[in-house]
């Protein structure tokens, strides 16, 4: 518990706690008037006003207000309301079990039926509900989700020329699409791809080339990148993270070309830090596991830590950000490796991006097979 206090005319009580949960109680029986109310960061200030309604303060500046005056519909549909708030876990104990998606549907259907009030929502909040969901993208998930968010914010006010552009700056954060005459041989990642070129903070591959493009002779699809993660990202504690990619191939080859690098620390020669697990149209796989030091190094070469090259790959593009140029850095570089197919008469059927056993983060731009 953070603090709690009573409201001015003593009817509630209302605490925050420092896992950013909020709850209001009738301060005359003890019994709760609110669930635990989750917010997103730190609560900086809750109160009670006479209205009454709870108003919470939470960090970066966010107000969010709650109407607790006591309503007048018949149990039964607040308790289905709350059933269905709650995904269907909530429920009497004389009830029957959570219920599926097929019967939360029906359950939806019902009590927006019986209580159409519940579910009207003014256009002011519902404005402000969309600017609440839009945070800062570090993911594709998120600028699509971003890109939903202000379009509908454009639809409420055409002439707000910010909104406008953050919504320009959010589709140019997309993937672009992919050129209709690429082969299939160039392996196509649009929905494996977990970032955009432009998406990155630091713009580390703001030089590379789009598009169809030859790099030492091989053709790939430079349009996006695939990057896995054990873990969430500082700003979001939930996610998003990607320990598995899947690419879909429908084809036999003789090899597969993969330009591919790694990100982040601890660099250990001879660790395991991706899988590649290939299927096969006949059921069977083959695995071949991603070492650091063989296959590939840091993206970022650190010139007096490591060499440039690996001892199984070439290095077959390099480039600067034009926003970060860290002491010691001899700019960006991607390796190319290859994989010789064991089965070149099997059609391969899909490939599985597995992250390794350590903290690195692998990550692979393009896939061509021959």
């Amino acid at each position: 518990m953070k603090a709690a206090s009573f409201s001015a005319d003593g009817r509630f009580i209302v605490a925050a706690s420092d896992d950013k949960f909020v709850r209001v109680w009738d301060a005359a029986t003890g019994e709760a008037v609110t669930p635990l109310l989750p917010h997103e960061d730190h609560i900086l200030a809750a109160f009670v006003t006479a209205a009454p309604q709870l108003v919470t303060l939470n960090v970066p500046c966010v107000v969010r207000v709650w109407n607790l005056a006591p309503s007048d519909g018949p149990d039964q549909d607040l308790a289905d309301y709350a059933r269905l708030l709650a995904g269907g876990s909530f429920k009497p104990a004389d009830s029957p079990p959570s219920a599926d998606a097929g019967e939360l549907a029906a359950l939806l259907r019902s009590v927006r039926f019986r209580q159409p009030r519940l579910f009207a929502s003014a256009p002011d909040r519902l404005r402000e509900w969309h600017r609440r969901q839009i945070r800062e993208p570090r993911t594709l998930g998120q600028v699509r989700a971003g890109v939903f968010h202000l379009e509908r914010l454009a639809q409420f006010a055409p002439e707000d020329t910010a909104i406008a552009d953050q919504l320009q700056g959010y589709r140019a954060a997309l993937i672009p699409a992919r050129d209709p005459g690429t082969p299939p041989q160039l392996l196509d990642l649009t929905r494996a791809y977990t970032h955009s070129f432009d998406l990155l903070q630091r713009r580390d591959l703001a030089e590379l080339p789009r598009g169809r493009q030859k790099l030492d002779g091989i053709e790939y699809d430079l349009r996006g990148m695939v990057q896995l993660d054990h873990r969430a990202e500082w700003a979001d504690y939930a996610g998003p993270f990607h320990p598995v990619a899947v690419v879909v191939v429908g084809q036999r080859c003789r090899a597969l070309r993969f330009l591919q690098a790694t990100e982040g620390e601890p660099r250990l020669e001879g660790s395991t830090v991706a899988r590649w697990i290939i299927h096969y149209a006949d059921g069977s796989t083959c695995e071949w596991p991603v070492i650091y030091g063989d296959h590939v190094r840091d993206w970022w070469w650190w010139v007096h830590e490591e060499p440039l090259e690996a001892k199984q790959a070439t290095v077959v593009w390099r480039g600067k950000s034009p926003i970060w140029d860290p002491a010691g850095a001899g700019g960006v570089r991607l390796f190319q490796s290859t994989w010789p197919n064991p089965h070149p008469d099997l059609e391969i059927t899909r490939l599985e991006y597995r992250i390794g056993e350590t903290a690195l983060k692998p990550l692979v731009v393009a896939i061509t097979a021959e």
